[in-house]
């Protein structure tokens, strides 16, 4: 569950920076997980993420292309998930820190 979590928050975490092609987005989640992310499944991920009203895609045609491409962009609902889990992630770096900190003094 933490590891599907981790997947949709990764996506909504690009897609609130710009609107991208399903191409362009399975490229940089390889870069963000070091070529740990398997792009096989994305297109089922994107699709969950839009059933939950998270991400939005619509058609583009561009005019220097010969043909248009599906975009996706995130969604209010998915902004406020992504926020979310961001301050999710700074409490656990927090909790995290303060263990650490304890370790520390007692070494």
């Amino acid at each position: 569950m933490a590891r599907k979590s981790n997947r949709n928050t990764l996506i909504l975490e690009l897609l609130y920076h710009e609107d991208m092609q399903s191409r362009e987005l399975a490229r940089r989640l390889r870069l963000k997980s070091m070529n740990r992310f398997n792009e096989r499944n994305l297109d089922r991920k994107l699709q969950k993420l839009e059933e939950k009203k998270q991400i939005r895609s619509y058609w583009y045609d561009d005019q220097k292309q010969t043909s248009g491409a599906v975009y996706y962009m995130i969604t209010v609902e998915g902004q406020k998930t992504l926020r979310k889990e961001r301050e999710r992630g700074s409490l656990i770096m927090e909790v995290i820190g303060h263990v650490l900190e304890g370790l520390r003094v007692w070494l």
